[in-house]
């Protein structure tokens, strides 16, 4: 694989997840290395959360984007969608091998020149 997971949550309705991409060289920014996606399990679509700016105080992390709201511990997370203000209620699965579909799917996220967000 092209990149390593460092954050996944997940519902029975969308994927939240953090991959650092390893197939860039050494000079890349931050921001073509990181990338926070969101994955609507109902629909496919895979969408680029545009990050913004993290928190971290002891237990709780919180992270901020252009979309919205995360925040989490080691167990569960929180989102709150910016526009239409739904909550998401997700399980940490971080340290959970990762499927093979959401393999496949990321694998074919960091192959597109153009990535669309929320």
């Amino acid at each position: 694989m092209n990149f390593k997971i460092l954050h996944l949550f997940e519902s029975a309705k969308l994927v939240i997840i953090e991959i650092k991409r390893n197939d860039l060289p050494e000079d890349a920014v931050n921001a073509e290395i990181y990338h926070w996606l969101y994955l609507d399990k109902q629909n496919g679509a895979l969408l680029k959360l545009w990050f913004r700016s993290l928190d971290s105080s002891g237990e709780i992390e919180e992270r901020y984007f252009e979309q919205g709201f995360l925040k989490f511990n080691s167990t569960q997370a929180t989102f709150i969608e910016k526009y239409n203000s739904a909550q998401h209620t997700l399980n940490n699965h971080s340290i959970k091998e990762l499927s093979a579909e959401l393999a496949t799917v990321l694998e074919d996220y960091l192959k597109e020149p153009n990535l669309q967000s929320l």
